[in-house]
């Protein structure tokens, strides 16, 4: 029959799915981390940039002993 086709005769090592499902397992994680960072950044309202630069006018004002206070909050 035409239609048969001849089965594999080759069958990928184990390791190779044990180090797939490793790689799945560590870029499923890197993801997860870098959605809650942004979903964090989103309902604070501020870019990464904006988030960096009043965290180090936060720690300037603190060193001075003064409080930080967003200018657009």
């Amino acid at each position: 029959m035409p239609d048969e086709k001849a089965p594999l005769s080759f069958s990928p090592p184990p390791i190779l799915f044990i180090l797939s499902f490793i790689l799945f397992a560590v870029l499923s994680f890197a993801v997860g981390v870098m959605l809650i960072v942004a979903l964090w950044a989103v309902m604070r309202g501020e870019s990464s940039v904006e988030a960096q630069d009043n965290e180090v006018y936060r720690k300037v004002a603190l060193s001075r002993g003064e409080m930080f206070g967003n200018g657009y909050d």
